[in-house]
């Protein structure tokens, strides 16, 4: 398998996380990608969206979208990542949707904050700021399902993408504090952040 990626992207992080929870990191080749040099051009014929993270399969075929990818990774690696049936599958797939929202819209607004002072739209940015307070409000009214953050051996996608996207938002977007009125959620992190596999793949 090869993974193309990028050190800052958690959507990319959320992979190569899963790679070493189910212990095949050393079965992905990881192929660093600059969507936005030179590389773009040759990259479009792997993903025409130029979009990362991408993977190419065993096979040869390329999967897009980091959730697509999550799914495969964890069937390739007979994993746990996400359950099979009932509730929990549901539970599970929604809490990763929730998060990579919470990315979605800190991308936007990283996006947003690199144009010209005199084209940024500061109403759009809002919008984007109160998904991420609403989507963080969320987690932390339901932190009680997740599962525990001490031990990543055990963590499904939920618990993947949300270390993610809150990690994400301390990379980017620091001085918001976005968890400074959430106790239980800002506990969680603490705790998940000691996982090797979250040091291991943190963005310098």
């Amino acid at each position: 398998m090869k993974l193309y990626y990028s050190a800052t992207s958690p959507f990319a992080r959320k992979i190569r996380i899963a790679a070493q929870i189910l212990k095949i990191e050393k079965q992905m080749e990881l192929v660093l990608v600059d969507v936005y040099g030179a590389q773009a051009q040759e990259f479009k014929k792997i993903n025409p969206l130029i979009k990362i993270p991408a993977l190419e399969m065993q096979d040869g075929a390329v999967l897009t979208n980091s959730p697509f990818i999550m799914d495969y990774v964890n069937q390739f690696g007979h994993g746990h990542l996400i359950s099979g049936q009932g509730p929990e599958r549901w539970q599970q797939l929604n809490m990763q949707s929730q998060a990579d929202g919470i990315i979605e819209a800190a991308v936007l607004r990283l996006y947003e904050s690199r144009r010209s002072p005199h084209l940024f739209d500061s109403g759009f940015d809002q919008k984007q700021k109160i998904k991420i307070q609403n989507a963080l409000r969320y987690f932390e009214d339901h932190v009680a399902l997740m599962k525990s953050p001490n031990d990543s051996i055990d963590w499904s996608v939920a618990e993947i993408t949300l270390i993610c996207a809150l990690e994400y938002l301390d990379f980017r977007f620091s001085k918001d504090h976005f968890l400074s009125t959430l106790p239980r959620l800002r506990e969680w992190q603490a705790k998940a952040q000691q996982n090797e596999c979250i040091q291991k793949t943190r963005p310098a």
